[in-house]
């Protein structure tokens, strides 16, 4: 028991030593500190010194959102390849690559979903057209920058990327400053000859100014690095990746760390194939050559020697021509069948989608004739009460029956493909509620806070699952005697519109005085405003017409539906479709999101696990005596 002790306090004193001497070590004694000893203070210094640079290669791909996946992704790799990374003083470098080609793999797996599903995405960043030279630089800058030669791709990593001086890179290296200062120089012009050979004009201090410029403002968000932190951590400490980040991050990690074994495979196939021609050609050209010599000890009569062995010699260089133009065949046959796979499959899911519509107007054929809006509202209480507010300090207001146009005209700036409109009538009343779920309300019924934004009163609960939200409801129904569930896709945007047809409840644009959003990005007629950058309070901003908060921005709000595509026809109480692909409605936009996901008609979808600041919670019930009235809400996984 003592020893025990006696081993995790010399464990804490080193990690003190390490968090105070950190910034002094060199990135070779940090990486052996954790290879050696698996000190999680020298990790976290690793995260904290490459962070900014990684931060800055995987926004330079991809969207804030997915930029977080891909910088846990790169981090979670280091914990798993450190011991692999030689010399220990190219952990920067090495990093780089990693971080580059995790934003890659994002950006694949992105562009297949895209594909696959219409406007089913994790509302990815829109173009923006800039004439700026980061604007033009940034999409292939890291394409350029990772072809170069080692020595010169690392001396830019450092001193551009990273910020290091000269003298800095080269005592990290161990090489001349002069050597460095030269390797720079080089890498630069190559890098803008590159960039020239892509239609970006930029001289190589132009560049270098840039890069540099760049660097500096390439902070790492705090919620990032800190959750990146405490994931990688706990991963060296021995936890499972998969309780511990999003799925996204863990199959990304998986993917780099297939691609880089991959890669290597490739490389020693090739050095050997390499290795093996060269034998050959070697053995091939000392046999030729002893042959010749024993030739030349021959009569006369054997003078036609020599030419025997040039054309056997000959004879086996187009045998082996033959071969490697058989490979290269098997090698394009291999590729056209995957293409082929790859179409076939995209088709069958096309004529599956087909098929589903097809059914689903099929039964919507044989319902009967639904009530006209009069009758059905006559089953309705004929006086509700207009607010509500239940034992934990929920807010609700009441939502009348009645009828909309669901979707989005088609000459509505920004629509997408799928809100395509139709008129959608619910026959039934119901309460919503007034404010998102505060991380206080979620506090009282889960005993927990999972929430990365946290420090002021009444903010929204984030970073909460589809199945946790329907675990939230049925805790909240035991408590308060009331059937709690998620709103339908239709009772949002209903509730969302209020009675209004514009893209916004405020008309037709929105500003940063109005919601929460990414305010640096402007719709239509518009102006830039604030990027807060962080969740605000619930009730900051003005109410719909029917006396709601937050119907647009803070947090993307969970619906109840699977997301498919709308039906062709008017539909009376919809509940979603009996199944989707694989993702569930959010609705609504959030604090980082551009302000045309904000709107009233914009159709989210994304993973019923899936977890980040982004995701949060509204709540809404029936006026009824059973169960029966409340929608279903089995757990979706």
């Amino acid at each position: 028991m003592a020893i025990g002790h006696m081993t995790k306090v010399i464990h804490n004193l080193r990690k003190l030593a390490l968090a105070s001497d950190g910034a002094a070590m060199t990135d070779g004694q940090l990486l052996e500190c954790f290879v050696s000893r698996r000190e999680e203070a020298a990790l976290e210094a690793l995260v904290v010194r490459h962070g900014p640079m990684v931060w800055g290669v995987c926004r330079r791909l991809l969207s804030h959102h997915d930029a977080e996946d891909a910088f846990q992704a790169t981090f979670l790799v280091l914990v798993r390849k450190a011991a692999s990374i030689v010399p220990r003083e190219m952990v920067g470098n090495w990093l780089y690559g990693v971080a580059h080609q995790a934003a890659l793999n994002a950006r694949t797996r992105i562009a297949k979903q895209r594909a696959r599903e219409v406007q089913v995405t994790e509302m990815p960043e829109p173009a923006v057209i800039d004439q700026d030279v980061w604007c033009e630089l940034r999409p292939i800058l890291d394409q350029e920058l990772s072809r170069l030669p080692d020595k010169y791709r690392v001396a830019i990593v450092l001193c551009d990327l990273e910020g290091k001086s000269r003298k800095e890179a080269a005592r990290q290296l161990g090489l001349p400053d002069g050597t460095v200062a030269s390797h720079l120089a080089r890498g630069r012009v190559m890098l803008a000859k590159r960039l020239a050979g892509r239609g970006l004009s930029a001289s190589a201090g132009m560049l270098a100014a840039t890069l540099s410029q760049k660097a500096a403002s390439a902070a790492v968000p705090a919620m990032v690095k800190s959750s990146t932190i405490k994931a990688v951590t706990l991963v060296a400490a021995g936890h499972a990746v998969t309780n511990l980040v999003s799925a996204k991050v863990a199959a990304l990690t998986e993917g780099v760390l297939k691609t880089m074994f991959l890669t290597k495979l490739m490389t020693t196939l090739k050095v050997t194939i390499a290795i093996l021609f060269v034998a050959g050609t070697v053995g091939l050209s000392w046999g030729i050559s002893a042959g010749q010599q024993q030739t030349g000890k021959q009569n006369d009569a054997k003078l036609a020697e020599p030419l025997k062995k040039d054309k056997e010699a000959a004879t086996r260089q187009d045998e082996k021509d033959r071969e490697e133009a058989a490979i290269r065949e098997a090698e394009a046959a291999i590729l056209a069948a995957t293409v082929k796979v790859t179409l076939a499959e995209n088709n069958l899911e096309h004529f599956k989608r087909q098929l589903d519509a097809a059914k689903e107007k099929l039964k919507t054929l044989k319902k009967p004739a639904a009530k006209d809006e009069k009758q059905a509202t006559e089953s309705q209480p004929k006086d509700p009460p207009k607010q509500f507010t239940n034992s934990i300090g929920m807010k609700f207001a009441w939502i009348p029956a009645g009828s909309f146009i669901m979707g989005s005209p088609k000459d509505e700036l920004s629509r997408g493909a799928n809100e395509t409109p139709h008129k959608v009538t619910l026959t039934k009343g119901f309460y919503m509620g007034v404010h998102l779920v505060t991380q206080e309300q979620w506090q009282e019924v889960m005993s927990n806070n999972p929430s990365q934004f946290n420090g002021e009163k009444n903010l929204p609960v984030d970073s909460v699952t589809w199945n946790e939200c329907q675990e939230f409801m049925k805790k909240l129904r035991a408590k308060d005697k009331k059937l709690y569930r998620l709103p339908t896709e239709a009772e949002w945007e209903y509730s969302c519109r209020a009675g209004t047809k514009t893209p916004y409840h405020f008309g037709e644009t929105i500003s940063s005085d109005q919601a929460n959003y990414d305010g640096e990005q402007i719709y239509g007629a518009g102006k830039k405003g604030v990027f807060r950058e962080k969740t605000t309070p619930v009730g900051t901003f003005p109410a719909n017409p029917w006396g709601l908060f937050d119907m647009h921005g803070n947090v993307l709000q969970w619906c109840q539906d699977w997301h498919d595509d709308y039906p062709q026809n008017d539909v009376v109480d919809p509940q979603g479709p009996e199944k989707g692909r694989d993702h569930v409605v959010v609705r609504g936009g959030s604090w980082d999101l551009h302000p045309m996901y904000c709107r009233s008609a914009y159709r989210g979808g994304t993973e019923p696990e899936n977890r980040n600041s982004n995701y949060g919670i509204r709540v809404c019930f029936y006026l009824g005596t059973s169960q029966e009235d409340s929608p279903k809400n089995d757990e979706k996984k």
